[in-house]
């Protein structure tokens, strides 16, 4: 597989992962742009496997991701400052072909988590801000308490406790 081609699954990955949080998050989309998603792994697939490298595939390719991305872009504007920060450099990256590997999220350390009781344990970093910490729980309708300086139990509903904890690797992603 040649470079730029590399780029185009690069960014197919990312985008497709920022249209699974952005649906998440309620953001909907139009059916073309679902299609297009899948049309663009197609021809990535038929690039990757295409002996002569069709041009013709290429073209489309690059056209589809560039539809895919512009509407993704539009929407960026609806997360919050990190979350917009954190996909556009992903974006940008994968463009470029920096990543060296799938887009990842790391798992959180030390995380002990009871769903049926609704409440998870996390040992925190030192570069992550408390005061940001807050903002994820109120904005999920969750609580925080701080049980040491590096240790923190958040209490709340399952699919709010499955937001912030998302919310709280991104925070780790950029650590």
């Amino acid at each position: 597989m040649d470079v730029n081609e590399e780029h185009f699954t690069q960014l197919w990955r990312v985008l497709s992962k920022l249209f699974v949080y952005l649906q998440k998050k309620g953001v909907e989309f139009s059916p073309s742009l679902i299609e297009d998603i899948r049309m663009a792994k197609t021809l990535i697939h038929m690039v990757k496997y295409d002996p002569d490298r069709n041009i013709k595939h290429l073209l489309k390719l690059e056209e589809t991701l560039f539809r895919i991305h512009y509407e993704m872009h539009s929407h960026l504007s609806e997360l919050d400052e990190n979350s917009k920060h954190f996909w556009e450099k992903r974006i940008k990256d994968a463009m470029e072909g920096k990543l060296t590997e799938e887009l990842y999220i790391p798992k959180l350390p030390s995380l002990i988590r009871k769903k049926k009781e609704g409440w998870a344990r996390i040992k925190l970093s030192p570069n992550i801000s408390k005061e940001r910490l807050k903002e994820i729980c109120r904005a999920h309708n969750t609580k925080i308490n701080f049980e040491s300086e590096d240790t923190i139990v958040i209490e709340g509903e399952e699919s709010n406790m499955k937001e912030v904890l998302h919310e709280i690797k991104f925070l780790y992603s950029k650590d």
